[in-house]
């Protein structure tokens, strides 16, 4: 976000970001999922011992 906002200068955009943010984490807990990044590292590091 920081960088997004000397990127733009655009603050007015900041609190719908910040719920972005919360939803993009709230959701896969919610389901009970991993977020994105930590199930791609999971998925790399199980590749990564099977070879």
């Amino acid at each position: 976000m920081i960088l997004i906002f000397e990127m733009t200068g655009a603050f007015n955009q900041a609190l719908p970001m910040l719920w972005a943010c919360f939803a993009a984490m709230a959701v896969p807990t919610l389901m009970g999922n991993l977020p994105i990044y930590d199930s791609m590292k999971a998925r790399t590091i199980g590749v990564a011992k099977a070879m």
